[in-house]
């Protein structure tokens, strides 16, 4: 089965968000959106955080066990 095709929500792209790859797309279970704000849960590994903190270098992002979140800009 195919999963459906993951658009990063972010505006702010530095390049092609790591999130949209196909070997994210493996490993990544579901992502929820909050605004400009980005959860992704699953097999979520350090490499693909810092893949994610240079394709956004204006976004805090965090790993939390099996959760990669790209936090909002703040105010």
């Amino acid at each position: 089965m195919t999963r459906p095709a993951f658009t990063c929500p972010v505006p702010d792209h530095h390049s092609t968000c790591p999130l949209e790859s196909p070997d994210a797309s493996m490993n990544i279970l579901w992502v929820e959106t909050v605004g400009t704000g980005v959860v992704a849960h699953g097999a979520v590994t350090t490499t693909l955080l810092t893949a994610v903190r240079a394709a956004h270098p204006t976004r805090y992002a965090t790993l939390d066990g099996n959760s990669l979140t790209i936090w909002p800009p703040a105010d």
